[in-house]
């Protein structure tokens, strides 16, 4: 079997991410070269591992024993012969299941990305890894039936990996907003940092607000790591105000090829722009709002950048890692230094989040926004303003997070010992 290079498979094969990537790459436009490791290769190795009353995760523990194949492994190795560069270009390997970037959901941070494999022998681990998290705990719906009438599954998309000098996020529509940070825009779509936005309309850029980023992800070897930002770097804007057209201008022109508003990632290299991503809009950016702040007579109210629109009201729970996810209650209002892929599950419980880093782009903004719960983001020193069980109020049209009451005992019981 050949593993299709990227423009040539039919959209069944190729899961959400790839498809679309795949029609854009066909009509010339400037996506990085790649190909697929299809659906029907998920599907061949599922069917080893498959057993009557075998849950989810007992069938994906066989898979990951299993691993891949002879036949998976020769054709990898040819399929990254063929690439730009031989064998041992580095590449992005990333999950392209068929429950992701739809217009009904992103999926934003529930599956794995992989950058910078190297050669077949990772590249074949890397494949186990994507196909693994079919199962993630991090999906926000139910895990996927694994029956042999089940017709989704999990594809992979493999695309040289495009070593990016800026790169960043676009949405088109009525409301075109990008935002870029130096270096991979890993640190960007994960809200480590605050990225650069500009507000861009048919006659030119409207507005530019100036990030806070002290590091960068650069790949280095077949690792991605985060850096701090060179001194030089600092001052100065991802972007100019040439490219931020460019680019909005290009996210046009995939609009109108895709027949509607996207959200696009992209990355700049001493070559140009090159797109890495192109989904469905999932849900429109809240429009900003020029009315004071609401603070109903509160004393303390923080501002930030609203990326979900709408409010909602409850207890401050502020959460520093993963091993503290247990903590969170319903109704919650949850604030953090930036959010993690890992807790997706958290949202569709929490009233609303506030965050100290991140933007209207990033991790989790878009799940924020799919779920209907109002974001604030890029909120100065939140974590050591706020206090954890004082009641606030989060507006995400406004960009605002108000003190309604402060933190009481009576609030104490039920609270996990060592919040905040």
């Amino acid at each position: 079997m050949r593993l299709p290079m990227l423009g040539e498979e039919t959209r069944a094969e190729l899961g959400g991410k790839a498809a679309p990537l795949a029609v854009l790459r066909r009509a010339g436009f400037p996506v990085p070269a790649g190909f697929s490791v299809p659906l029907s290769e998920f599907e061949r190795h599922l069917a080893a591992c498959r057993a009557p009353g075998a849950s989810g995760t007992e069938i994906r523990d066989r898979l990951v024993a299993q691993g891949a194949d002879a036949t998976l492994r020769a054709d990898l190795a040819d399929a990254l012969d063929a690439l730009p560069g031989g064998r041992d270009t580095p590449v992005a390997v990333r999950s392209s299941a068929t429950t992701e970037d739809s217009p009904e959901t992103a999926g934003a941070g529930l599956h794995e990305t992989i950058l910078g494999v190297r050669g077949p022998d990772a590249m074949a681990e890397a494949v186990m890894r994507c196909w693994a998290s079919w199962w993630s705990p991090r999906r926000l719906d139910a895990p996927p039936r694994t029956g042999e009438e089940d017709a989704d599954g999990m594809a992979v998309l493999v695309q040289v990996l495009v070593d990016a000098d800026a790169a960043g996020v676009l949405f088109t529509g009525e409301r075109r907003v990008l935002e870029a940070v130096h270096g991979l825009g890993e640190s960007l779509v994960g809200g480590a940092v605050t990225p650069d936005a500009w507000e861009v309309e048919d006659t030119g850029i409207r507005d530019h607000r100036p990030g806070s980023q002290d590091l960068r992800a650069v790949r280095r070897g077949d690792r991605v790591l985060r850096e701090p930002l060179p001194a030089a770097l600092r001052d100065r804007a991802p972007l100019g105000e040439d490219r931020v057209l460019e680019i909005d201008a290009l996210g046009r022109r995939v609009e109108e090829h895709l027949g509607g508003p996207v959200d696009l990632e992209w990355a700049v290299d001493a070559a140009g722009v090159h797109l890495l991503q192109a989904r469905p809009l999932t849900a429109v950016l809240p429009e900003p709002s020029d009315e004071g702040s609401d603070g109903d007579g509160a004393g303390t109210v923080l501002h930030g950048v609203g990326a979900s629109g709408g409010t909602a009201t409850g207890p401050v729970r502020v959460l520093r890692s993963v091993a503290e996810l247990s903590r969170v209650r319903p109704g919650d209002v949850l604030l953090a230094r930036g959010t993690d892929p890992a807790w997706t599950p958290l949202f569709p419980l929490i009233a609303a989040v506030v965050t100290e880093t991140g933007g209207m782009l990033s991790h989790a903004a878009i799940v924020a926004r799919e779920v209907g719960i109002p974001a604030v983001l890029a909120v100065p020193e939140a974590m050591e303003r706020l206090e954890v069980g004082a009641e606030v109020r989060v507006d995400g049209e406004r960009g605002t997070v108000a003190v309604i009451e402060p933190r009481s005992p009576a609030r104490g019981p039920g609270r996990a010992p060592g919040d905040g």
